[in-house]
């Protein structure tokens, strides 16, 4: 007959039992974290409230102080795995600095019709908006990302909410009651929210990942390039502000057109490259693009923190969910027509 621990057993064990020390060591601790969790909690709903009240004085003001700058020089930046972004720089002597570097005010989105058709000298029409100077594409470039960064930023403070609400007993138990009687049409809203939203996520980064495939195609076989040297003008790295955030690199490149004409252009770079310290890069371009510029060759340090960067991962991590959701399908399938996994 077992007759409870032994004398050993329960010494080995004493750390199970919750002293009085132990006891308010933990709810200490447990005190602080919440301490910590309500400041994080007012702390972003102090940045929402004054980011969207800036956000609906910038859309209520920027139409009503129309203003007129002039154009000093134009440039462009090419990122690394495709697209770009085009620059009217405000002050003189700016054309060989990498734009991210730059000051607000010393620079202008543009699109892509604009800066065909602006010469250095010209005007440039736009807001005036908290004495900062914006172009019609600046202002909807503003536009567009913030109801994605504000939807980011409210994660927290709404999950914060529910789970303070949660400990009260008559919410929590008129959830219960609500889950029990819907339980099949909540599923079913649950189930569509999240496999929605998930299949969505992957169309849009496959659709990415086709640009990604198709911008590598035609840097290796397309014949429309012309090749020649660039002199690196300027150099910049512009550290990421979140946890894993990477570091981005860009030159600024000088070459002569393919009409003789001078075009200054900011090219994104792997970390290889920018540790490189090249005078002079072998690049090519685009015959009827010359800011649309290219590596000739690419080295296996730069191959290899292209295929690291957290683009690819992304993409990487595109196609295990897909192969995990594929087979997922298929295993509920075979539990259908067999009875078992």
């Amino acid at each position: 007959m077992w007759k409870g621990p032994t004398k050993k057993q329960k010494q080995r064990e004493w750390w199970r039992v919750p002293t009085k020390k132990r006891k308010k060591n933990i709810e200490g601790k447990r005190l602080l974290y919440e301490i910590l969790a309500f400041a994080l909690f007012l702390f972003l709903i102090y940045t929402i409230v004054i980011n969207v009240q800036e956000h609906i004085e910038m859309k209520q003001n920027y139409a009503v102080e129309p203003a007129v700058v002039t154009v000093y020089d134009k440039t462009a930046t090419k990122y690394l795995f495709g697209g770009i972004n085009h620059v009217a720089l405000l002050e003189p002597g700016l054309i060989d600095k990498v734009p991210r570097s730059l000051k607000d005010n010393q620079k202008a989105a543009l699109t892509k019709a604009q800066f065909d058709t602006l010469s250095p000298g010209d005007s440039l029409d736009g807001f005036i908006v908290n004495q900062q100077f914006y172009t019609e594409r600046d202002l909807e470039n503003e536009f567009e990302g913030f109801p994605f960064v504000l939807l980011m930023i409210c994660v927290y403070p709404m999950g914060y909410i529910i789970y303070q609400a949660f400990k009260f007993k008559k919410v929590d138990a008129l959830f219960e009651r609500f889950t029990i009687r819907f339980d099949r049409s909540l599923s079913f809203v649950v189930n569509t929210v999240v496999f929605g939203g998930l299949t969505v996520g992957l169309l849009f980064s496959y659709y990415s990942l086709a640009g990604t495939i198709k911008y590598a195609y035609d840097w290796k076989t397309s014949p429309d390039f012309i090749e020649t040297s660039a002199e690196v003008r300027h150099k910049s790295m512009q550290h990421g502000s979140g946890t894993y955030a990477e570091d981005t690199f860009y030159v600024a490149l000088a070459f002569k057109g393919n009409s003789g004409e001078s075009i200054h252009v900011t090219k994104e770079v792997t970390r290889s490259a920018y540790k490189a310290n090249s005078r002079e890069v072998f690049i090519k371009y685009k015959k009827d693009n010359p800011y649309d510029v290219y590596a000739q060759e690419l080295t296996s340090s730069e191959i290899a923190d292209l295929l690291g960067s957290s683009t690819m991962i992304i993409y990487y991590l595109t196609i295990v969910i897909t192969a995990l959701l594929l087979f997922a399908v298929y295993l509920l399938d075979k539990k259908r027509r067999t009875g078992s996994y």
